[in-house]
């Protein structure tokens, strides 16, 4: 019997680590090829529609997929690849057997490793600096509004009228409604509660939307959708994982029983209830948008040593925070932010334009302008967070992402025949 090769696994992700090293423990997005932008090739190369085929990845990166109809694509939010290697050689369960019968690669997530940049390259098939998403929170210079891009919903300035899912959509188009033209029904699986949020409906639009309420119940809707016939593409979007990581930490027993309860109903309720004959035509995709990190400190910033500088409120998240100095003070941003900032490196955010952090520019004057003159990167446990609004309630979290560390960028491409367990 042939076990899975941990070490292979450790040493596929040490490798892109070290293709895509930046600074002193930065990794590079990779989107020319091993980036969770190339999900859309993966999925256009086993339903043979070529006009979602931008990559050519090597065939070693997808278990066989010859005949399949059905594909079913599982984005665990906040499933890191360190942390899904780690779960599977401590429990060697569902997740387990899948990898050890099919393929797992180590894949690099979006800069910044946040889930709305990221989610949106993975259904749109685009890099940051193409469909526009760079960060959680934004400043949109066209409205003059920073906001959130998860609910698209601006924390300051006037909205009345805006509606910025229309705004980004013009850049971007969710590929899974490409595959309708190919004669293949699409269905997408998400959180009842987000259905209806700003950036579903951005990533979402135009596909059958099916919410459900909690592991259970998603995991049986997928196996009926699987059940009917003809070909079929479900998306899946699953956030528990990450829920849990913010707040306890990545690594810890609540975490663990949360993957384990996925894992072990993806098992019972899935795989093992399916027939024979609908195994054999369905292949199962699994990634992840970001990785997680622990929590040490947390910075405010609310020091005027440090806030008389800004011309605009700190934007970005809590890893990857971008600064918009006033005219000529950016050097002494640099200095406060360097004396105060413990864990973090300063960095021109137009050398991680030019170094491609965000994918190919088509508009380096808009990029610019919403991605500020500094980036504050964290190479530790830290994080900033920034007060909007005098008596701001913030939430404390045991665990974040956003920024450019190993455990952040690299993330799980699994994929395997289910006639295979």
């Amino acid at each position: 019997m042939i076990c899975l090769d941990f070490d292979a696994l450790n040493d596929d992700a040490s490798g892109l680590i070290s293709r895509r090293s930046f600074l002193d423990g930065f990794v590079l997005p990779d989107y020319d090829q091993f980036n969770i932008v190339n999900v859309s090739s993966v999925v256009g190369k086993i339903f043979s529609v070529n006009s979602l085929m931008k990559v050519n990845l090597p065939s070693v990166c997808v278990d066989d997929f010859s005949g399949v109809e059905k594909v079913v694509l599982f984005v665990v939010d906040g499933l890191g690849f360190n942390r899904f290697v780690s779960h599977m050689e401590k429990f060697k369960g569902a997740f387990y057997d899948l990898a050890d019968r099919g393929v797992l690669k180590a894949f690099s997530s979006t800069f910044p490793s946040t889930t709305s940049t990221a989610l949106t390259s993975i259904y749109t098939g685009l890099a940051p600096s193409i469909h526009g998403v760079v960060g959680f929170n934004m400043y949109v210079p066209d409205y003059g509004v920073i906001f959130n891009t998860l609910d698209m919903n601006p924390v300051i300035g006037y909205s009345s009228g805006i509606d910025l899912v229309d705004f980004f959509a013009g850049a971007s188009f969710p590929w899974p409604s490409m595959l309708l033209d190919a004669g293949i029904k699409v269905k997408t699986f998400t959180r009842r509660n987000l259905a209806g949020s700003g950036l579903s409906r951005l990533i979402h639009r135009q596909q059958d939307m099916a919410g459900y309420a909690l592991v259970s119940d998603m995991m049986v809707g997928i196996r009926r959708a699987l059940e009917q016939p003809g070909p079929l593409f479900l998306s899946v979007y699953y956030a528990g994982v990450d829920t849990l990581e913010h707040s306890y930490g990545p690594y810890t027993e609540e975490v663990s029983a949360e993957l384990q309860l996925f894992e072990n109903l993806l098992k019972s309720q899935l795989i093992e209830k399916l027939s024979t004959e609908e195994k054999q035509k369905t292949l199962l995709l699994l990634t992840a948008d970001h990785g997680v990190v622990d929590v040490l400190q947390t910075y405010f910033l609310n020091d005027p040593k440090v806030s008389d500088h800004f011309l605009l409120p700190p934007t970005g998240d809590m890893r990857s925070t971008y600064f918009f100095p006033k005219y000529g003070r950016k050097e002494q941003l640099r200095g406060a932010l360097e004396n105060t900032l413990q864990g973090f490196r300063v960095v021109e955010s137009m050398d991680l334009i030019e170094r491609g952090a965000f994918g190919p520019v088509k508009n380096l004057d808009h990029l610019q302008t919403i991605v500020g003159e500094l980036t504050a990167l964290s190479q530790s446990k830290n994080i900033i967070l920034h007060q909007y609004h005098p008596g701001e309630k913030l939430q404390g979290v045991y665990g974040a992402h956003g920024g450019m560390t190993p455990e952040e960028m690299i993330v799980p491409l699994l994929s395997t025949r289910l006639s295979k367990l």
